[in-house]
Order: C-alpha cells, then structure tokens, then sequence
C-alpha cells in the first residue's frame, strides 16, 4: 500500500499538479498578452503576432480529437478578426462532437482541452533540437542532434518560440470546460495505471525516469511564460509612452 501511495504522489505532483500550474500561468499570461495587444493596435495584429502559435493550438485540438475517435464538424486553423465587427474575437476553432455514453471519448475531452498546452510544448521542444540543440545540452535535457551556433539559428528560434508562447498557450473558457467533462474518468484510469506502475517498477527507478522526463517540460514551459510575461510588460510600457 505504502509503494502504491509513493507512485501516486509521484505522478500527482510531477505530472499533473506541476504542470497545471505552469498550464494555468501560461494560459492566463498569454490571454493577457492578446488582450493588450488589441487594446494598442486591433484584433488583427493578435493573428500576426501569435499565429503560429494559434495554428498549432487549434492542430492540437485536432489531432488530439481524432485519436479520441472524436466527430470534427468544424475547423478554423486561423481566422483574422474583423475589426468593424465587436463580436468576432475568435482566432480559431475546432468543433467536436462525441458520444456521451463512451468512457474513452469522455475521457478524451480533459486530453482534447488541454491538448494546445501538449502540442506547444513539444513543438517548441523539437523546434529548439532543430535550430539551437546546444541549449538542451548545455541544460543536461535529451537531444536527437547538433547545430552550429550561428545568429540566424538563434534568431529564428526566438521568433518562433515567442509567436507560439504569444499564441499558443491560451485556453479558452471552452477548454476548460471541455476538460472538466473528461477529469473523472481520467481520475479513475490514472489510479489504474499508477497500480500497474507500483506492481511493475522500482520506485527508485521510477522516480529517476520521471524526473529526467519532465524537467523538459518544466523548463520549456516555464521559458514560454517568461515571454509571455516579457511581452506583457513592453507593452505595458509601450501603452504607459503612447
């Protein structure tokens, strides 16, 4: 009882509580960097600044969707908001449907809500392998290669990972609601699977492997809030000289 306890607290704190909070500061630092945005400039310039970002939040959903064997009615990779029309915020969207009765698509709404915060992660994941692999090694976290060090690697990398932290990361009100649908299932699959770990690995071992794991996350993640908060505050000085 005690080893199952041990891995329960161990994927409760390292692979859900931490994140959410991380998810949860992303979210909310990156609707704030939107909604200075169109205060200084209009609804347009959100989709020019953060696009990439919006198109890999809406692919997520998507992808994530359909894995969950979930009806897509409707999709809208990115949309430039009509600036004449009050109403028209929406940058994007994924319409799903699913069959209320099936455990595995209920389920599949808490992955389908958060699936943006998932989906940029590992984009920006693979983005820094791609163009500066040195930071990941310098930072002792898994690498698949090696690039010279040169400015437009770097520069390039630092557009990208800005647009998307900008764009990518804000869950709307329907995301969280969407994944709300799915925690209890998800709830009862995880003490499920955290048993099979506890019969199946040593907890030394165990929590070695999920440390090295996420500490990717972690520091991807948290790399993305700080420009997010970096943009907040230049614009908050852009607005405070305007």
């Amino acid at each position: 009882m005690n080893n199952y306890l041990f891995f329960l607290e161990q994927v409760g704190e390292y692979v859900i509580l931490i994140p959410a909070l991380l998810g949860t500061c992303l979210s909310l630092t990156g609707r704030q960097a939107k909604l200075r945005v169109v205060e200084l400039w209009g609804p347009r310039l959100q989709a020019l600044i953060g696009g990439i970002g919006v198109i890999i939040h809406e692919l997520s959903h998507l992808i994530v969707a359909l894995i969950f064997g979930h009806h897509i009615n409707h999709v809208t990779l990115l949309h430039i908001p009509n600036p004449r029309d009050p109403s028209d915020t929406g940058l994007g969207v994924v319409n799903h449907a699913w069959n209320n009765h099936n455990w595995y698509q209920k389920m599949g709404n808490f992955f389908i809500g958060i699936a943006p915060l998932l989906g940029c992660t590992l984009v920006l994941w693979v983005i820094t392998n791609w163009l500066c692999p040195f930071l990941l090694v310098d930072l002792a976290l898994p690498t698949y290669g090696s690039a010279p060090v040169s400015w437009w690697r770097l520069l390039l990398w630092l557009f990208l990972t800005f647009n998307i932290s900008v764009g990518g990361f804000d869950l709307s009100g329907a995301d969280f609601h969407n994944s709300l649908m799915g925690v209890g299932t998800l709830i009862i699959v995880i003490l499920f699977i955290t048993l099979a770990l506890a019969i199946t690995m040593n907890p030394q071992s165990f929590h070695t492997q999920l440390i090295a794991t996420m500490k990717t996350v972690y520091l991807i993640m948290a790399f993305s809030l700080a420009c997010n908060l970096g943009w907040i505050g230049l614009l908050a000085i852009v607005k405070h000289y305007r």
